[in-house]
């Protein structure tokens, strides 16, 4: 591709799309995410932002984010880690992530 050019995300298959998919796991152990904190990820971060009932726990944000850029958008908050993946498959994903 050259310089200028914009990728073609519809050209690259879905198979492909899984494999590259940047993600960060958030994990707050003993405690659930609130509603109001999925909204300000969401919006600080205008990112996808994914919970699962299962694993009320973890959530999982489209897009590499940092542990300083998830609080930042929160406004602080309880403690939890952050972790960053790549792949719709992971190991340190809690649940299979669907594009």
């Amino acid at each position: 591709m050259r310089a200028g050019e914009v990728m073609d995300l519809g050209a690259i298959d879905y198979d492909e799309k899984k494999a590259k998919v940047k993600l960060t796991v958030l994990h707050r152990v003993g405690g659930e995410w609130h509603a109001s904190e999925l909204y300000r990820l969401a919006n600080g971060l205008m990112a996808r932002v994914d919970g699962h009932p299962r694993y009320p726990e973890h959530l999982i944000l489209a897009g590499h984010h940092t542990k300083e850029a998830t609080l930042a958008a929160i406004g602080g908050g309880m403690a939890y880690t952050a972790t960053q993946a790549v792949g719709a498959a992971h190991a340190d994903l809690p649940w299979q992530y669907e594009l």
